[in-house]
């Protein structure tokens, strides 16, 4: 009887070795799991940070080429500028604004393209426009940083 009792509790200690061998096993699962969910959320969050980084310069770009050619248009208010300077600065104006809503649009697109709503829309465009207007907004600021922007189409 008594060598009956210990086998019977050899074979408990030997199920509960097994039980607690599997939750282990499970843990250990479930605690790589949660390495690689933080994982991904620090490089979810590393990107979120460089993302908002760029958008404030981006955003930056064509806010300030705004103020500066509304403070160029303001202060010829005597009359200094040719008409066709001042017709250029309101172009740049007008161009750096657009350009504002196209950065302010990317960002809601960018908002829906997560919650899985946007349609895309396939245009033609001309590239030598696009190129002008870019560097309608870049330009000044590479004037005061002393750079020289050369562009050549074919």
């Amino acid at each position: 009887r008594v060598i009956a009792n210990q086998a019977a509790i050899s074979l408990d200690n030997a199920s509960l070795h097994a039980s607690a061998q599997r939750q282990l096993q499970e843990i250990a699962l479930q605690k790589h799991e949660l390495e690689v969910a933080n994982a991904q959320i620090r490089e979810n969050s590393r990107l979120k940070s460089e993302f908002l980084a760029n958008m404030s310069h981006e955003l930056r770009t064509p806010l300030n080429s705004i103020l500066g050619f509304s403070e160029i248009l303001k202060d010829n208010l005597a009359g200094k500028m040719t008409a066709q300077q001042e017709q250029e600065c309101l172009e740049n104006i007008h161009s750096s604004g657009r350009h504002l809503l196209n950065l302010v649009n990317d960002v809601l697109d960018l908002s829906k393209i997560e919650a899985g709503r946007l349609e895309l829309q396939y245009e033609e465009f001309q590239l030598g426009i696009c190129i002008s207007e870019v560097l309608t907004v870049v330009r000044p600021l590479a004037e005061r940083a002393g750079v020289n922007l050369l562009v050549e189409l074919d």
